[in-house]
């Protein structure tokens, strides 16, 4: 069974997988000992899991991605002016320009000059 998926093309290999769960599901009485079966089930839900899992990761990586450069302030524009000394890039030009204290929103610390 190992081998059946690892020929399986990267980008298709979920679909591949459910195909072989369902062939294993229909035929798993008729091609196997009766003690095998558990260890089928049992790698078949190992692999859901896992495969599942990757793609949360990767959904959770992308919305952190976002979560890191949208505007703090607006939350709505790409954040695209760095702060010094402190580095932060945590403002949209137009929420940098509506600052009433030159203060870094993220640290607190004196912003002394901006980078676009």
């Amino acid at each position: 069974m190992a081998m059946a998926i690892a020929l399986l093309p990267p980008e298709n290999t979920h679909e591949g997988f459910m195909e072989l769960e369902l062939f294993f599901r229909s035929n798993i009485y008729n091609t196997v000992e009766p003690h095998e079966n558990l260890k089928i089930f049992q790698f078949l839900q190992y692999f859901n899991r896992t495969w599942l899992t990757g793609n949360l990761i990767f959904y959770f990586t992308v919305e952190n991605m976002r979560e890191i450069i949208v505007c703090v302030a607006c939350l709505n524009e790409e954040s695209n002016v760095v702060l010094r000394p402190c580095n932060h890039t945590c403002l949209c030009g137009a929420c940098y320009e509506g600052l009433t204290r030159l203060v870094c929103p993220l640290c607190r610390e004196r912003i002394i000059i901006i980078q676009n």
